[in-house]
């Protein structure tokens, strides 16, 4: 092999060499520098603790609540009372429920899960137990006392006691009115349920 090659071959691998070294040392600074960084605010962090340190109640207002709520809204008996917002605010209807008021984005089982493929997971959208896919929107809907379903696609207002609306309404509800039975009487939700039905 001539000189000049096996020169500049010594002198490529000297570059790479140094090139390597150069880029461990910035990685060790650069490391070294971050770790200071984060030993100092803990030790930031843990002074201020000791000067101001944190307080755990012995009671929880939040969890309670929580907990309330959940009782409440899981009573299939409950009854609420809902009214229904315009965008500009306006109550246009008013009506009562049975039960929780439910998202019909909601869905019995998980929206994604693992399928095998070959060799690996996948993570895919996963249907309904009746084979369908997708969502259903952001409305919710409700059964009423007497049966009947609601869905309604906006803002709306809850309360567990009945509330006074000062401006009209436009939608009312009759609550008296014969309800289309279900198929799925086991549910507890269709109108015979609620003996409106024959």
């Amino acid at each position: 092999m001539p000189k000049r090659i096996l020169f500049a071959l010594v002198v490529l691998a000297a570059v790479v060499a140094l090139a390597g070294c150069g880029g461990n040392k910035s990685q060790k600074l650069a490391g070294k520098n971050y770790s200071s960084e984060q030993a100092r605010q803990q030790s930031a962090l843990a002074e201020q603790l000791r000067v101001t340190p944190a307080e755990y109640p012995q009671f929880s207002d939040e969890r309670s609540n929580i907990n309330e709520r959940n009782i409440r809204l899981n009573d299939p008996n409950k009854i609420t009372y809902i009214y229904l917002l315009s965008r500009t605010g306006t109550v246009i209807a008013h009506d009562t429920a049975k039960g929780k008021v439910s998202s019909c984005s909601s869905q019995i089982l998980p929206e994604e899960g693992p399928v095998r493929y070959r060799g690996s997971d996948v993570v895919v959208p996963q249907p309904e137990p009746d084979g369908s896919f997708g969502t259903n929107g952001d409305c919710i809907f409700y059964f009423t006392p007497q049966g009947a379903y609601r869905e309604y696609l906006g803002d709306y207002f809850m309360s567990d006691q009945p509330i006074t609306v000062t401006n009209p309404v436009n939608i009312v509800a009759e609550p008296d009115a014969k309800i289309t039975a279900s198929t799925h009487a086991r549910t507890g939700n269709d109108g015979a349920a609620y003996g409106k039905t024959k």
